[in-house]
This record gives structure tokens, sequence and C-alpha cells, in this order.
């Protein structure tokens, strides 16, 4: 089924913008929003100011309109680390001792611009003067594209940090974007060393989560075999003697507080301590989190180091935690759809086996008790999660369906909750169009979530382009944007929106 198009008319030299659909013709006259005021930290002058005497972590105030920082009229260095930073924004900070300091943009703070430079400077002369770069980063992982630096500061110094927006932020179509830095000064953690390893209770119930340790400074101890999986860099350990003889789950996945992008882990048997450690298992899961299942013996004194994979730590990714825990049931989680179109719409599920082999599948219906079953899929044992899809079709426009994902083991059968999904045929309601800086054209419309709408472009209403798919921002939400990126010169555009 395919709805009928909207159409929507560019006019590129300051005419008016016209909205149509088949039925009704809506005309809408070029407005210029009013410009919004920068931040008030935009020049060197205005630099927000970093508390010497802070508690850190440290988090700076919520910037909630970092894009609407200037491009000019102020002196900010260009950084080395990348061509194209846009729209810096000061901070000052001057520490109160000597040491190694971190600054992050990345997921353990409020920022929600995608792609951010971060930048720290020497001013002996405050702002009177260009100030000289002194560190300098982009992206701060490979996974990340949020800034994030470790450096040696002296006490006593005071130094300037900008960030930046990348080009790619400056047209974002989520609007505001914010902004906020996360300040630390990491010490080495307390289970740095074999010898020093954090006791996991075992007379406590289960899982048991350890405390949660910072590794920028962790040492790369020497051990003794070493790990058969792989190298491994800073290493913080752990000691666990079991009460009971069964299988185990040794996790730094998605259920800990681990930021860690890629851990490593061994796990060493000893009858002396830290003396004499043989290796039961080492687990090396490529680009994930390191976990280990196993049948651990009771009263064995077992010891568990973890390790990052990358060689330099990559700031906002330096957490690790501990689970242990024992096998259970699968864990399910039932997702909302993927996408809905027509002919079909895309189910998602999470599942984790928990450490025992798996079956799991997707149940869909017109009602909760479900009369269509997937194929059965087999999850071999491990304890990693997830996520699964699977394509469902034969269901009618305007109907509303649900679903849910479920497993079983030997332990039992889990259910995910329940979800919906629906294919609607009602028409999108489309905003005002906005031609930006770059001459870039973008609009927005409002629609039926999780829905696929296609995009297409014409010059004379008779010949038509496909552009691609419209993004929903965020996902789930039913609010839809799409950038018609070297639109071109013509005269006149139009646009039409489809449901395929």
């Amino acid at each position: 089924m395919r709805i009928p198009p909207f159409f929507l008319k560019e006019r590129h030299l300051g005419g008016a913008f016209c909205l149509f659909s088949i039925l009704v013709v809506f005309a809408l006259a070029t407005t210029s929003s009013a410009l919004a005021a920068p931040p008030a930290n935009d020049t060197c002058a205005g630099a927000v100011v970093i508390p010497s005497n802070a508690t850190f972590p440290y988090l700076t105030p919520i910037l909630t309109n970092f894009n609407e920082a200037t491009l000019t009229n102020d002196p900010i260095p260009s950084p080395s680390c990348i061509v194209g930073a846009a729209r810096g924004v000061w901070y000052q900070f001057t520490p109160p001792q000597t040491g190694t300091y971190s600054f992050s943009t990345g997921a353990d703070t409020a920022t929600t611009a995608l792609d951010t430079i971060l930048g720290v400077f020497t001013a002996p002369n405050g702002c009177a003067s260009m100030p000289a770069e002194y560190a300098c980063n982009d992206d701060s992982g490979a996974a990340n594209l949020r800034a994030g630096l470790s450096t040696n500061l002296t006490g006593g110094v005071n130094y300037f940090i900008v960030a930046w927006l990348s080009h790619a932020d400056d047209e974002n179509p989520l609007g505001a974007l914010s902004l906020q830095i996360r300040v630390d000064r990491p010490l080495v953690p307390a289970n740095d060393t074999c010898a020093s390893a954090e006791v996991i209770p075992a007379n406590l119930s289960f899982p048991r989560m350890s405390s949660i340790h910072e590794t920028i400074l962790a040492s790369s101890e020497s051990i003794t075999p070493s790990p058969s999986c792989a190298p491994g860099y800073r290493s913080v350990w752990f000691k666990f003697t079991p009460a009971t003889t069964e299988t185990y789950i040794l996790s730094t996945g998605i259920e800990t507080a681990t930021t860690v992008f890629d851990t490593m882990m061994v796990l060493y048997s000893t009858t002396s301590d830290c003396g004499a450690l043989t290796e039961v298992t080492c687990s090396d899961n490529g680009e994930s989190r390191g976990s280990i299942f196993r049948n651990l013996n009771a009263g064995t004194t077992y010891y568990i180091a973890v390790l990052d994979e990358f060689k330099d730590p990559v700031v906002s990714e330096t957490v690790v935690q501990l689970n242990v825990a024992k096998s259970t049931v699968p864990t399910v989680v039932t997702l909302p759809p993927v996408s809905i179109s027509s002919t079909g719409a895309v189910l998602s599920g999470m599942i984790n086996p928990n450490g025992l082999q798996s079956r799991f599948w997707f149940e869909w219906g017109p009602t909760t008790t479900y009369n269509s079953t997937s194929t059965t899929r087999l999850l071999f044992p491990g304890v990693v999660t997830i996520t699964s899809n699977t394509l469902v079709t034969g269901f009618s426009p305007g109907a509303t369906y649900h679903y849910r994902m479920a497993a079983t083991n030997i332990l039992g059968r889990v259910n995910g909750l329940d979800q919906t999904f629906a294919y609607m045929t009602n028409r999108p309601t489309l905003g005002n169009p906005e031609q930006l800086p770059s001459g870039n054209f973008r609009f927005t419309f409002n629609a039926n979530p999780n829905q696929l709408y296609s995009v297409q472009s014409s010059t004379n209403l008779v010949n038509w382009t496909t552009l691609g798919l419209a993004s929903e921002l965020p996902a789930g939400s039913g609010f839809f944007t799409f950038t018609h990126f070297g639109a071109g010169s013509a005269l006149k555009r139009f646009y039409r929106v489809n449901a395929p």
C-alpha cells in the first residue's frame, strides 16, 4: 500500500514555500527565525571557571545551546588534531596540584553533540594574547566521535579548555545541541595488582557486583603465565573462592558500569595466592566486553584479571566493574520494531543465554494470545547479549499487532514484555521547510513511529528522483527529518514523501 504523496515546493531565491497535498494546498511564507543568543562562554573572556577545589570527577554545567556559538569575532586557536572545528566555547581551569587530569565529552556526560573536539591551551597573559596549544583530541576512540583527552598538568598554572563542534554537527537536525565536560583526576586503582585484588564475597547473594574502578592509571602488570588470548593492558584484579561447585558467569557486560569498549578477561586458579597462578581460561571476544562462563569448584581460590585491549586509554571508556553470577534462564528484552512498511515489519529483541545453550523465537498476533511464531533459533552457551531481528508479513493496514521475544534453556522459559506495532495510512504532517547556510535543504514531518518514509525530488513534477529514507530522531518519536545535500540551483524544487 502506498500513501498518497505530500508535495513540498522550494523556491531557492527567496520566494515563498508552498506545501501541497492531493486535496489541500497550504501557502507558507518564508521567514527567517530570530538568531538565538550565543553561549555566555562563546569568547575567552567569558570562559566558564572549573573550580580548582572541585570534588573529582566534576561535571560542568550543561550548555544547552552549544551550536549557537559564533563562528567569528573571537580569536579561537585552530586545533592541530582536526581540520574543520567550529563554534568553540571556552573553559578555564587551574589544577590544584601537578598530576594527570582527564577531560571528556563522551557517554559519561550529558553532551548530545555527536562529534566534538577538545583542546587544552596555555595562556600566560590570559585572554590578551593567542593561547598556545598544549593538548588536542578529535575522536577519543574507535566507536566514539566525542572528544576526550588525558594529560599531565602543572599545579597552579592556568589552562584554557576549548570545545568545538565538528562541521557535521553544524547542521544537526535535532536542533539545540548540549555540551558538558567531565573533569577528573584519576588515581591508581586499589586493585591494580594481583596482590591487591578485590575480594568477591562468596557468602552473599548473586549476582554480585564489584566496586567500580577507574583504570586510566592502572599498570600493565607483568603476569606469569602471560594471558594466552591477547596481551591486554591496565589490569585490575579480583579474587573469588566459591562456596558451592556450579557454573558461574564472570562478566564486564552491559549489566555492569564498565565503559571500556573492549575488555579481555583471564581466570586463574592458585594454591598459594598470587605466587603460582595457573590459567584456567582466557576470554577475548574481539571488539566487545570480556566474559567467562565456567564450572568453578567450591573452596578453590580463583583470580580474575580484567584488562583493556587498547594500549592507550580512551578517556570516557576506562571504567571496569565485574559481575559474578550463576547460570539462569535466558534474559530477554523485547525491543520496539526496527521498521514498519506496507509489506512487512522487522521485529527486534535482545537475549543473553546466561551461560547455557538456549533457544529463542518471536511470537506475534492481533492479541496478546499471539497466533504466529517465527523460526526457533539456537544460541550457544555464553554470556554475551545479542540483538536479533525477524521479518513478519501478512498484516492489515491500520490494525494493531502484539509481539514479544521468548527463550528457553534447561532451567526454564522466559517471555519478553509485550510490544505493539501498526502500519498506518494517515498522511504525514509536514513542518516548515528550511534552507541551511550551506545551501542544503531540510524539512521535517510528524508521522507514524518506526515507519519507513521515502523522499523523492523533482524540478518539474514529472521526473522524480528517490533521495533516500527520512530519519526518525530519536527512534520511536514519530518525528522525521530529511536533508537534501547538494540540492542544486534550480529555481523550483518539489519533494514528496511516500510510505513504502
